[in-house]
Formats: C-alpha cells, structure tokens, sequence
C-alpha cells in the first residue's frame, strides 16, 4: 500500500500527466457532443424547409398513404406520422442519433482515442524514471522489480478510473455540460456531469453523474452542497446518479434528499447495500430523482467490470401513461 501511495503521488507532480489527464477527459467529450449536436432532432422549421420542393412534398404524402412501403434505418416498418421527419433525413436532413451504430463508430473511436491517451500517459510515467536513472536500478538492482512495475500499473489504472464519468444514453442527448465541484486541499478534483436528454417529444429530463471525494467527509459534505444548488436551479425534471461515498444518514446525503428524492428509498425493497459488489456491506451508490417522475422500479445487480453494484432504475415520465426512461448506474 506503501508503494501506492509513493506512485500516485509521484504520477500526480508530473506536468505532463496532467495535461494528458485533461486530454483524456475533453477530447471523447468534445467527440461525443459534436455527435450529439449533429444528431439532434430537427425543428418543424427545419423539417417545412427540406420538404419546401414539390417533389419531397409528394414524396411525403407517398409515404403516409402506403408506409407499409417505406422502412427506417434500422429495416422497421414506417408509421405515417414518421414519414415527414424520415423523408426529410433523404434530402439533406440530419439523422437521428443511431445508438447501435454509434457503438461501433463515434463510441469506438472515442474509447481508443482514451486508450491511446492512457498509453501514452504510462509512457510517460515510465520515461521519466528512464530519463533520472531509475529505470536502470530497476531493471539491474531491483530484486522486487515486479511488484514495482506493477504498483506503477496499478496507480496509472486507478488515476484514470476514478476521475471519468460518463452517460451513455439511447435516447438523443441536447446539452452536456461538466462542473467542476469544490477541491479542499489535499483531495482530488471531481465534476459533475450533466446530459439533457428527450425520451419522448417535449418530455426532458436532465441526467446528472458524479464521483465524491473517499478520503474526506468535509470534503463530501462541501461537494453535496454544491451539488444540490445545480439540481435546485435546474428547469428540467432531474436524475441524480452516482458513487456518493456516503452513507444514507450522512449529511452529505441528508442534503441531496433536501432538493431530491432518494429513489431507492421511494421503490426499493431491502436495504440497497451496492458495496463491494461480491458481498455488499454498504450502501454508497444513489439513484435520485427531482421533479415530476413516478418510479416503476429500482433494484440492485452485481456487476462484473466494478467493485460496486449496478443500481437501476425505470422511471414514469407522466405517471399514470404507459411511458418510461430507464437509467442503469454503473460506479
């Protein structure tokens, strides 16, 4: 543990490991948004101006007629009242956001830009014990050399895990913004993730993902605070979810459920301990919920790419109309 601390701390002075730090989290976010931007939905303005020509017109009026002739993208049959928004996609249109395909082309290419970033960020790391002699004392000298190369590893895997957060959403993002949450001395830096998304036309929800500080409860409580003003000024309905490093009667929780409901508190059965995943003993992972959202359901799930449970939960958008947004969290 002792060999831990050394290297982060080492990793954590190094300019460039920083910068490439900052690299790792803005350019997939600068990637993703830009998709996002040219995957919105198109205004009825923008929809009237393609289909301006007579012949998208009749097009159009083709397509609502017989749309038992005309499939989407994904091979589907039509609905008459898609054809106006899918026949402008023809002429000019922007396509709506394809979540498979983007799996395999604008995610792909962000998640290996990050690996590229992380490689070259243990590069790095390792080049500078090159460049002060260090690397030849380890390789001729070191009887523990591989618990030292393995203690480096460790501490570039964890730097790059516990700082990234992330939505993914199937349904079209329409903003995306990141906070930075207050740093007392001695902590490190944590954001707030905020994605504005539109399950259904009209019916938006603001999507909020966040990481609070392990080491101290001052430091929890501080990022809480902060945390709650966002949700309170937000003009959306709100989803707040994240590893909080809190228990339920913490006062940093205590001050989120003054702006949120505690979503597992609302619908869940049994305690909700989400942590470690094997065998949970505590509850440190939140769904929480602001606004006019009914919850269906919320439950717990082992998770096999984290030490903590997965919390999911399906919410109504209009409680009492057979629609809902369904938000898994994985910490």
């Amino acid at each position: 543990m002792r060999g831990l601390l050394v290297e982060l701390t080492r990793l954590r002075w190094r300019r460039a490991v920083l910068l490439l730090l900052v690299a790792v989290v803005v350019l997939p976010a600068l990637l993703l948004t830009t998709t996002a931007w040219n995957t919105r939905p198109m205004s009825e303005a923008e929809i009237d101006s393609l289909l301006s020509e007579r012949y998208a017109q009749r097009e159009v009026a083709r397509c609502e007629r017989r749309p038992e002739q005309y499939v989407d993208y994904s091979g589907e049959a039509v609905e008459p009242e898609g054809c106006r928004e899918m026949i402008a996609g023809w002429y000019g249109g922007r396509q709506t956001l394809r979540p498979a395909q983007e799996l395999d082309g604008t995610v792909l290419a962000a998640s290996t830009l990050v690996l590229a970033l992380v490689l070259l960020l243990g590069t790095t790391f390792v080049g500078h014990d090159w460049n002060t002699g260090s690397m030849s004392n380890q390789l001729l000298f070191e009887p523990r050399r591989g618990r030292v190369w393995a203690t480096k590893a460790v501490a570039v895997t964890l730097t790059c895990l516990l700082l990234a957060t992330a939505v993914l959403s199937a349904y079209p993002i329409l903003e995306s913004s990141n906070t930075l949450l207050p740093r007392p001395p001695g902590t490190q830096q944590r954001g707030l993730l905020r994605v504005v998304v539109e399950p259904l036309p009209g019916q938006r929800v603001s999507v909020f993902t966040t990481h609070f500080e392990h080491t101290s409860q001052d430091a929890r409580l501080t990022q809480a605070r902060t945390v709650a003003r966002i949700l309170a000024d937000d003009p959306h309905r709100v989803v707040l979810g994240g590893d909080l490093n809190a228990r339920p009667a913490s006062a940093p929780i205590t001050t989120l459920r003054g702006v949120a409901t505690d979503t597992w508190a609302a619908a869940g059965r049994g305690a909700g301990l989400t942590h470690p995943s094997a065998q949970p003993r505590s509850r440190i992972d939140y769904l929480m919920h602001r606004g006019q959202l009914g919850v269906n359901v919320v439950s717990t799930h082992p998770s096999r790419v984290s030490d903590h449970r997965v919390v999911r939960a399906s919410y109504d958008l209009t409680p009492g109309v057979p629609d809902e947004i369904v938000v898994p969290l994985i910490c």
